[in-house]
């Protein structure tokens, strides 16, 4: 009776021990889905590094076409000032008040849209080094849209005030 016990007591412990151990090592299917989910999040942070990349340099051009423009439209402003100054010299009896009030509307917003852009070149960096790069790049791309809009503003007003000086109409004598 005594072996009897003692076989069915080293029985239980060897069965107990020994379920335990098989249920801790990994099976050959959870490796294999271990491996697959590292792959994933290597593929995930490849695909990530690389649109990050793309990020940059689509934010890269945006700023050297948006710098040009700036350069441009600060040019035009300059060349319809020294035109209302020829025009005030020629002729005083032209009003240019509305013209003058015109342009400096435009140069404040031109000095706006400049300090918007310059604050949007130094937020880039801490846009594209988020996580998520998809919501990141479109973070980008509205803040390059308003920066834009803004400048065609700008340049939709000097139009405007170039048409309403007198001198600068085609075929006004």
């Amino acid at each position: 009776m005594r072996k009897l016990i003692a076989v069915l007591i080293l029985s239980f412990l060897v069965f107990n021990f020994s379920s335990s151990v098989l249920a801790q090592s990994p099976s050959p299917k959870s490796r294999q889905t271990e491996k697959r989910v590292e792959k994933m999040e290597e593929v995930g942070d490849r695909f990530s590094a690389v649109r990050r990349e793309r990020i940059a340099n689509f934010s890269n051009r945006m700023v050297i076409k948006l710098e040009a423009l700036i350069e441009r439209l600060e040019k035009l402003i300059e060349r319809i000032e020294t035109r209302i100054k020829k025009i005030e010299e020629s002729n005083s009896d032209i009003n240019l008040t509305d013209a003058k009030e015109d342009l400096a509307l435009a140069k404040k917003d031109l000095e706006d849209t400049k300090a918007e852009f310059t604050a949007l070149k130094g937020k880039l960096d801490e846009i594209i080094n988020e996580d998520n790069p998809k919501e990141a790049f479109k973070q980008v791309r509205v803040q390059f849209r308003l920066v834009m809009e803004n400048l065609r503003g700008v340049h939709a007003n000097l139009v405007k005030l170039i048409g309403d000086i007198k001198g600068l109409r085609v075929g006004n004598k």
